[in-house]
This record gives structure tokens, C-alpha cells and sequence, in this order.
């Protein structure tokens, strides 16, 4: 039997344990740019995402985007754990489906579900590992930060993919990818005219298109490069 690596953790739930969990709680649909969790506020439930995809933010009064989360991921889950305020907010991107589940419900089941309580324990080492990368990340330039959030919205599952690997993002502005980046709308907007100009991407209203992913993989290997020197 193989085993799973810290590249590849363990998948969250069995199927059988997936039977167990969806009788948790409740399912709730969010509109596209609602805050599902507020960071700071006291609430401890867990979400499990269904369907569409959100972005976890932290940071006051000037918010980041730690990450993007989609369809079968589990976010908020450190809250069910301690008995702190939330260390980061929850925001819908597009339409989203999600499973709110009580965090005494949760741990119920991690407690009668050891594998699962596995899963979710190596699940939260690989967040906490990347979460070192947001002081790193402070360092970058605009244009590296924006190149790292094209690539995380290229591995999120958000785009619609064509024949041609040509990678669509529908009602995503230019305004929202800059609060991604942390970065100005001015700054991203400069960014995406040299990216366009070098045919790696391509922007419309409310669009944007990844025409060269392995392109924008290079430039982020090389971002990534920089900020471990």
C-alpha cells in the first residue's frame, strides 16, 4: 500500500465517512462577494465548501488573499480547534454552495473518525506551512505578486479551460485581482498591459484569459526563487 506524502495529503473523507458528514449541520447559498466568515468574530463553526470557490483574507484594516479555496475543501476549521477569534475572513468569489457545520459536531466526528482526524491534522500542517509565505510574500514586487495570485487562480479550479489550454475567468475584475495582490488597481492594471503585450494573458470586461500557463509558471518559479534568497 502507498503512502501518502506531504505533497499528496490523505483525501479529507472516505466515502462512506462522506455519507456521515453531509447529515452535519447545514447547506447554505452564498451570492457572489458575501463575507461567510468575518475575521476577528467569535463564531466556531466549520465550512465545507460544496460548490464555487472563496478566498481566505486576513489582515486589518488592509486585507490579503492567503488563499483560494474551492468545491470539497474545508476552510475556518482552526476556530472548531481553540477557543480564539477568527484568525482570517471567508468571502464568496463567485456563487457558492457550503455545508456550515457546528464545531461540536466536528469534533464529534474527528473523535469517532480517527483516518479522518489524520486527514484533517495533515491537511492543516500543509496551510500552516504555506501560511509562512505571507511575509515573504510582503517583500515582492507588483508584478510578482500578481504573477503568484494568477498561478493560485490557475491551481484553484476557478477557470473554465478550452480545447486549446487557454484558461477563463469570468466575472473577475481588475479591481478584485488587485485586492488579491494586495497591490494598487493601478499597479495591476500596468502588470496585465506587459503580460498581455508578452501574450501570456488576455483581459476583457470582467474577464481574464491565460493563454500561456506554462509562460506564467516560469515567472512565478522565478518569484518563487527570488524570495527564498
Amino acid at each position: 500500500m502507498s503512502q501518502s506524502t506531504d505533497s499528496e495529503p490523505p483525501p479529507l473523507f472516505t466515502p462512506e465517512e462522506r455519507e456521515i458528514v453531509k447529515d452535519l449541520g447545514s447547506v447554505i447559498r452564498f451570492q457572489p462577494g458575501s463575507l461567510i466568515v468575518k475575521e476577528g468574530e467569535d463564531s466556531d463553526f466549520v465550512v465545507l465548501l460544496h460548490e464555487g470557490h472563496v478566498v481566505i483574507e486576513k489582515g486589518q484594516p488592509n486585507q490579503i488573499t492567503v488563499g483560494i479555496r474551492g468545491p470539497g475543501e474545508l476552510v475556518g476549521e482552526m476556530a472548531s480547534l481553540i477557543k480564539e477569534p477568527r484568525t482570517a475572513g471567508i468571502r464568496s468569489i463567485g456563487e457558492v454552495e457550503a455545508q456550515l457545520i457546528p464545531a461540536s459536531d466536528w469534533r464529534a466526528f474527528l473523535h469517532q473518525h480517527p483516518r479522518a482526524l489524520y486527514a484533517h491534522a495533515q491537511q492543516l500542517a500543509q496551510k500552516l506551512k504555506k501560511s509562512t509565505q505571507i511575509g515573504e510574500d510582503s517583500l515582492l514586487t507588483s508584478e510578482q505578486k500578481l504573477i503568484k495570485i494568477l498561478v493560485k487562480l490557475a491551481d484553484s479550479g476557478l477557470g473554465t479551460e478550452d480545447k486549446g489550454g487557454h484558461m477563463t475567468f469570468k466575472n473577475l475584475s481588475q479591481k478584485a485581482l488587485a485586492k488579491m495582490a494586495n497591490i494598487s488597481r493601478e499597479s495591476a492594471v500596468q502588470v496585465l498591459r506587459r503580460l498581455k503585450a508578452d501574450k501570456i494573458v488576455d483581459t476583457g470586461r470582467q474577464r481574464l484569459t491565460i493563454l500561456d500557463l506554462a509562460a506564467l509558471r516560469g515567472l512565478a518559479d522565478d518569484v518563487n526563487t527570488v524570495a527564498k534568497q
